[in-house]
């Protein structure tokens, strides 16, 4: 790598921590590069701000937290920046082989309908538990037609409310991922999991006559927008 890339140089710790900026982007926010002891190669973190003494302060601080959550047994390298959606694909790979051909399928449902579309890009390492929360929310109104996108179809099997046991096994698989991901060391702390209770209509199912007229209809302004998560990480 060109000495070009390491701008404005500054080192920490007898060179343990490093912190920069990078020659190759006009983004002039500054990078840690810390070696953490006990763990192979450099742990690379942006510091998210363009402030020098903050920086350091940051810098110094990370490499603090890092060292404490190696000794926890913590993946350091990965744990602070890896997101949901890569988290359940190690948790999948782990488990796949286990799990009967239903399961499976249960899994890589509920991941591709659900929990990605809604967890993906947020990051496991620390996940707030309002985030989590309004879950719920989301996932109740999922097939509210005033949120419904209007280039996707309502699956047959859709009802205007889910199932309190489905929520409730929904809760249960989410638990199970976050719980593995503390166990090797991706989670750093397991974020509150419980389904809130809904007030259920019987599980009503929207009628073929609603789902042919809500076809030609154009969809709302919001749909989109209304059914995209807050917090990203």
């Amino acid at each position: 790598m060109p000495d070009s890339f390491y701008q404005e140089v500054h080192r920490l710790r007898d060179g343990a921590v490093m912190v920069y900026r990078r020659g190759d982007t006009k983004q002039q926010v500054y990078q840690a590069r810390l070696k953490v002891p006990g763990v192979s190669g450099y742990v690379i973190r942006s510091l998210k701000t363009r402030d020098l003494p903050t920086a350091l302060n940051q810098a110094e601080d990370l490499f603090y937290e890092l060292r404490a959550e190696q000794k926890l047994g913590m993946d350091v390298r990965v744990s602070g920046n890896l997101k949901f959606k890569d988290l359940w694909k190690r948790f999948y790979a782990a488990h796949e082989t286990g799990l009967s051909i239903h399961r499976q399928r249960l899994h890589r449902f509920m991941a591709e309908k659900y929990f990605n579309p809604y967890f993906g890009d947020a990051r496991v390492n620390d996940m707030p538990d309002a985030f989590v929360e309004r879950y719920w929310d989301w996932r109740i109104n999922y097939h509210n037609p005033d949120r419904w996108d209007g280039d996707e179809d309502i699956p047959a099997n859709a009802v205007k409310v889910p199932a309190q046991k489905t929520l409730d096994m929904e809760a249960g698989m989410l638990r199970q991922i976050f719980r593995w991901g503390k166990r090797i060391g991706f989670v750093k702390r397991e974020p509150w999991v419980k389904a809130t209770k809904v007030k259920h209509t019987k599980g009503r199912r929207w009628s073929w006559r609603w789902r042919r007229q809500r076809r030609r209809a154009p969809a709302p302004l919001c749909a989109v927008k209304a059914r995209r998560p807050i917090w990203t990480g």
